[in-house]
């Protein structure tokens, strides 16, 4: 079992730094998976939060990205848990 800095990971996962597929997530436990899903949707609400004035493209730009990497993994590990029965 790895260890794992879910918080870490999910701001890097945020910010393109990291990317999450199903053979990556292999190597984690059920509880380090509840783990980083939890620091996912607590990164997605702080990036929800941050006000972006709209005469600032590249600051919308780079919140959407960022909520977008945020997304597809959240996607990526619950479809990973469901089809291996981790609840």
């Amino acid at each position: 079992m790895s260890s794992l800095n879910a918080q870490q990971l999910a701001h890097d996962i945020a910010r393109g730094l990291v990317s999450i597929n199903p053979s990556r997530l292999k190597k984690y436990g059920p509880a380090e998976l509840k783990a980083l899903l939890a620091q996912l949707n607590a990164e997605q609400r702080k990036i929800r939060a941050k006000q972006v004035s709209a005469d600032h493209l590249d600051e919308i730009k780079e919140k959407n990205r960022y909520l977008q990497n945020i997304q597809q993994a959240i996607a990526i590990i619950s479809g990973y848990a469901k089809k291996y029965n981790i609840t």
